[in-house]
Parts: structure tokens; sequence; C-alpha cells
């Protein structure tokens, strides 16, 4: 049970650094008109994107145990591995760009376009998300694949499929407790994983990402 958690945390907490993610939700918690329901639609856009990335990281796992492939688990670990350390290195390269001009926007449409309008952005914004997708279906496929009860794998997944979303889920969670101290707190943290994030989400990346390659290979 510790190695499963061991494995899975660092890459579902890989998952959860979106520093974009979390400035579309402070910009719609901020709108002027139902921002609370705004952000609650782009919640479900993106829960559905992590529901069916779940799909797919368990299927990766079963799938290793049937296939007639040879060294069919070795391959999986070694592209998983690469794509971390391609990721990891981009994550580097490229700064996070600033846009808020489609959101600004966003209020002068009638109320249910604009609802409409943020359960698409959820969607693309995880399903575009490939930075915090790759991490997040190798975490559900080492959560698939480990020999534990199925109530720890329920545990596992649910925490995991919890961080992914926490960029959307933790602004939504502090403006319906208290909005004021919400936008105290998250403002100066959304400016900080701007500027950091990439850096943690690289340094997780080419780690996990050559752990992946060095267990691939050695089962070759």
């Amino acid at each position: 049970m510790n190695q499963l958690f061991i494995k899975v945390l660092p890459l579902s907490l890989a998952s959860a650094v979106s520093p974009a993610t979390l400035a579309v939700s402070l910009v719609l918690l901020g709108a002027k008109s139902h921002p609370r329901l705004k952000a609650f639609a782009y919640l479900l856009g993106g829960a559905v994107v992590a529901g069916m990335l779940t799909v797919l990281g368990l299927l990766l796992a079963g799938g290793e145990s049937t296939s007639d492939v040879p060294h069919s688990h070795a391959v999986i670990d070694i592209v998983l591995g690469a794509i971390l350390a391609v990721l990891g290195i981009v994550a580097l390269a490229v700064k996070p760009r600033k846009d808020g001009g489609a959101l600004s926007r966003l209020d002068s449409k009638p109320p249910r376009r604009q609802i409409a309008a943020c359960g698409m952005m959820g969607l693309l914004a995880m399903g575009l998300n490939v930075s915090s997708q790759v991490p997040f279906i190798a975490a559900v496929r080492e959560v698939g694949r480990s020999a534990v009860s199925v109530s720890l794998k329920a545990v596992a997944l649910g925490i995991a499929c919890v961080l992914l979303l926490l960029p959307m889920i933790l602004p939504l969670a502090m403006y319906l407790v208290a909005s004021g101290a919400a936008a105290r707190i998250l403002t100066p943290v959304s400016a900080a994983a701007t500027k950091y994030g990439r850096y943690v989400i690289a340094a997780i990346c080419l780690i996990i990402g050559a752990v992946f390659i060095r267990d691939g290979v050695a089962k070759l």
C-alpha cells in the first residue's frame, strides 16, 4: 500500500500544477453574473475529461496482463517515461501565456450561453492540458496495476482525481466558504503558480520519467 501511494502521489501532484486552469477559475469567480455557477460548470467540464482519462489509464493497466505483444509492460513504461521527460523539458522551455480577452467578453452573452460556454471551457482546459493528463494517466495506471484491495484502489483513484481537478475545485470551495478571504489568498497563489509552477512540473516529470524509462529498459 505504501509503495502504491509513493508512486501515485508525485504523479498526481504533477497533474495538479496547472496555473492556467487555476487562473481561469479565478476569473470566472470574479465575473459580474453567476460566478459560482460558472465555476461549477467549468468544474463539471473538467470532471468529464477526468473520468475519460481514468478509464483510459485503467485500460492501459488492464491491457498489460492480457496482451499478446511481448514486453508490452516494459514498452508502456518506456513510452510514458519518454513522454513525461519531454513534458518536463517543454515545461522549462515554454513560458505560460496570459490571455483573458475571451473571458472578459463572456459576461455580455445570455446567461445560458455563459454557463454552457464555461462547461465547454472546462472540457477544453482539461482536454488540452497534456502536462496534467500524462502524469494523471500514469498515476491511474499504477493504481490499476497494483495488487491491493478494490477499496484502496478507489481511495487512490479518488485522490488522483481530486488533485487533477484541484485548480478547479479549490477556488470554488474557498469562494463558497469565504469569498473575501479566497480572493486575497488565491490571487498570490495563482501568481506564484504561474511564475514557478513550470519548474515543479519539470522536476517531477523528469524524475518520474527517468524512473519509468529505467524500469522499462530493465524489463526488456
